[in-house]
């Protein structure tokens, strides 16, 4: 990865929920706010450094697998190279992600433009317009399979309006912002 596009990722990790948002997120997991902004300002002061790494595609501020916060390095291959254990006392996880890469644009003869806003037929393709009826819009991130059922994922904002839906409110597509009714 070239010098802008991961200076280009850490920007994005960094800029993809702002920190009060972030920090009510992690009021769940009973996280304190002083603590987590000391995770974010670790992440910040390091991560220039970490990204020297050939190996490291990103980092990020998250909850460990002991519920407490951590700033995580995401790396190609985790068999490869050394971190460290802790930045200014917050504990590192390091997590394989493989190669991240901006996908590039394809020309329009070669792909024809999707109006992402449309009803489409079940399964629905990932990246189209979905959301609780409560909300404004959000995409349709992945699509997963129980073995038979295939299912659409999404975050918690977009399908559980968080975590005031209820367990049978229905899921438009597309989103309410981009024309989709309930219940139809």
């Amino acid at each position: 990865m070239k010098g802008g596009m991961k200076l280009f990722a850490v920007v994005m990790l960094l800029l993809l929920v702002p920190v009060g948002a972030l920090a009510e997120q992690f009021e769940d997991q009973e996280i304190p706010r002083t603590r987590l902004r000391a995770a974010i300002r670790a992440q910040g002061r390091h991560s220039n450094s970490v990204m020297l790494d050939p190996n490291v595609v990103g980092t990020a501020v998250g909850v460990g697998a002991n519920g407490r916060e951590v700033v995580k390095i995401f790396v190609k291959n985790a068999r490869i190279g050394r971190h460290p254990a802790a930045l200014d006392g917050i504990p590192v996880e390091v997590e394989e992600t493989g190669e991240i890469f901006a996908l590039r644009k394809t020309p329009e003869a070669v792909t024809p433009r999707v109006d992402r806003t449309a009803r489409f037929p079940r399964p629905v393709p990932i990246g189209i317009s979905t959301g609780h009826p409560d909300i404004t819009a959000g995409t349709i991130a992945a699509r997963v399979k129980d073995g038979t059922n295939v299912f659409a994922l999404s975050n918690n904002h977009v399908y559980a309006d968080m975590n005031s839906a209820n367990i049978d409110d229905n899921v438009l597509q597309p989103g309410p912002f981009d024309g989709g009714v309930d219940p139809d």
